[in-house]
């Protein structure tokens, strides 16, 4: 799936069990498939099913989600899809130009990110078609909300709880030869080509251990492997050599389904491809009362624009993209799994209980925060203010309520989501090398010039982006002439000026201050308040739709003038983001 999105964590958690967990091998003659892209290690052994006419929401239910096959493909499923012709170079330049996609490079295993116009991991469609033929770079993306209605949703899928069970939908594009990592998502999904092709590997969940997934990949129903599928180490990863798999090539208006917690991996073909996934949750049924009445017609329904549906981390095309957040389904087994009693329900004991036990962030159960989180999950969730919460009234919540849920309980966005990508990638110690430098041996007369500057961080020692860099020198010059003194970037100021960005020494780097610890130092650089997984007062970082809201004074990054309720009680029943509160 063109789904690259991805927890850094994850990433560089799996390129370290790579490096140790890895079989060592003596040398010998190379194994088949030996540093050769996924799937030449055997031929394909398993079939999956294509379906080339229409079938209904039952149908697609019973023989794909409830019977766990690998996936299908479904030939010519888009081909009525506006987005088909619609989506050309010019076409997405002259009518998205402005709309922003996280964009990476287009070889997962081996490309941490790309520089776009507004820095690296972000760009504009404008920006990124004007170029991209001659760069390293593809667009991974949640697809913006504008771009809906060229996208038609299979009656197959939009009948039913299937149709109300939409969580993320994202789009691909690249120059040609993009790879993908090996990996298995939390959620069912649909990839369908828009132009292009591109061939799919898909292995099956009970393999995990073959595949070389790290511990959190064997485990849970999302992951990453260890092996870099662009060129297999068939030595270090000599139990791939028995793993079954199956081998899937699509072409323009086909559609592949990939079950959630089976692994895939996407090679794309020499030429422009571009593709849609639409992600939804793992729902148990179709639905009760008659809502599933349109997944048993016969004829199937019509396919339907994707803008017909409510599309739970639906994005405005611009501000933090909430890529791989968890879904209502989620959290609502969640909540009931911590359930007692007759009717079972959950009590502010139940739900403390479980932010300590039960969340992968697991809060410190003596933390305040994790009390206050306690009370705001129960002032969304106790519909009848009795102080329990039921399985009924977790039903009757606004889809949307989950927003907050999970901002609450998960924490902030992925890094790779923000603006502040680039800050993640960069030490900043050797930020300061570099001023240091600069500041001794090509210091002019008057202080350092904006070029010679943008060189340096721009350059092989630092490899940033001319965005940020013209964005980082315009802090740096105080007194805005130009050019920045010694004065300039003292290191109390260069404290003060990246503070602004939240880069605490445990988080992303940070700059050596003499004779201070980092995690002892008080003030606006401790990170003690903002920093990445803290859910601070829980209010002030959650805006009125439940999108946390990305600090960030860059010209190119919209704010919300609104300020923020002070009061103890958070009030999301009416709550729509900043980018769509004109639109409702």
């Amino acid at each position: 799936m063109e789904v690259g999105l991805f927890c850094s964590v994850l990433v560089l958690a799996t390129r370290l069990f790579s490096a140790v967990g890895a079989e060592a091998a003596p040398e010998s003659q190379a194994p088949v498939g030996h540093e050769q892209p996924l799937g030449n290690h055997r031929t394909a052994d398993i079939s999956i099913d294509e379906v080339s006419k229409a079938i209904s929401g039952e149908a697609f239910f019973k023989d794909y989600i409830h019977k766990a096959k690998l996936g299908a493909v479904f030939r010519g499923t888009a081909k009525e899809w506006p987005a088909l012709s619609k989506w050309t170079d010019e076409s997405l330049a002259s009518e998205f130009g402005d709309q922003e996609v996280r964009i990476e490079g287009k070889v997962e295993f081996e490309d941490m990110g790309a520089i776009g116009s507004l820095g690296i991991g972000r760009d504009t469609f404008r920006s990124f078609v004007g170029d991209y033929e001659s760069r390293d770079k593809r667009v991974v993306s949640e697809l913006p909300a504008v771009m809906y209605g060229d996208v038609l949703v299979p009656g197959f899928l939009g009948c039913g709880r299937l149709g109300k069970s939409l969580v993320e939908v994202d789009v691909g594009l690249s120059n040609g030869s993009e790879s993908t990592f090996l990996r298995r998502d939390q959620y069912n999904y649909l990839y369908c080509q828009v132009s292009g092709a591109t061939n799919w590997i898909l292995i099956n969940a009970d393999q995990a251990e073959n595949v070389y997934a790290p511990p959190v990949a064997r485990h849970e129903i999302a992951g990453i492997s260890e092996i870099n599928a662009n060129s297999v180490d068939m030595i270090a990863f000599k139990r791939l050599a028995d793993v079954p798999f199956a081998s899937v090539q699509l072409s323009v208006g086909d559609c592949l389904f990939v079950r959630a917690g089976h692994f895939a991996q996407m090679r794309g073909s020499n030429q422009r491809n571009m593709g849609v996934s639409l992600l939804f949750s793992r729902v148990a049924t179709l639905g009760d009362d008659g809502d599933e009445d349109t997944c048993f017609s016969d004829p199937p329904p019509s396919a339907r624009p994707l803008d017909e549906f409510d599309v739970l981390w639906q994005w405005s095309g611009s501000g933090v993209l909430d890529m791989d957040r968890a879904d209502d389904h989620y959290f609502k087994a969640l909540f009931r799994d911590h359930m007692t009693g007759q009717p079972p329900a959950v009590n502010l004991t139940g739900v403390q209980q479980m932010l300590v036990t039960d969340i992968p962030i697991q809060m410190d159960a003596e933390a305040p925060e994790t009390n206050t989180t306690a009370d705001k999950l129960m002032s969304l969730l106790d519909g009848d203010k009795n102080g329990e919460i039921t399985s009924e009234e977790l039903d009757a919540v606004n889809r949307r309520i989950y927003r907050n849920v999970s901002f609450l309980i998960e924490g902030d966005s992925d890094l790779t989501n923000t603006y502040d990508f680039e800050y993640g990638l960069i030490d900043y110690r050797q930020l300061w090398d570099t001023l240091d430098d600069l500041l001794t041996a090509k210091m002019t007369e008057s202080g350092v010039t904006k070029q010679a500057f943008l060189e340096k961080y721009t350059g092989a020692s630092i490899l940033g982006s001319e965005f940020y860099g013209r964005r980082l020198f315009e802090k740096f010059d105080t007194d805005g002439n130009g050019v920045i003194s010694k004065d300039e970037v003292s290191p109390d100021i260069m404290e003060e000026h990246l503070a602004e960005y939240e880069m605490d020494y445990e988080g992303r780097g940070g700059l050596p201050v003499e004779g201070e610890d980092a995690e002892e130092e008080e003030g606006e650089g401790s990170g003690e308040e903002g920093s990445a997984g803290d859910l601070g007062d829980g209010e002030d970082d959650v805006n009125e739709d439940g999108n946390r809201e990305q600090d960030s004074d860059d010209e190119g990054q919209e704010r919300d003038d609104d300020e923020d309720d002070d009061d103890d009680d958070i009030d999301v029943t009416e709550a729509r983001d900043r980018d769509e509160r004109d639109e409702l």
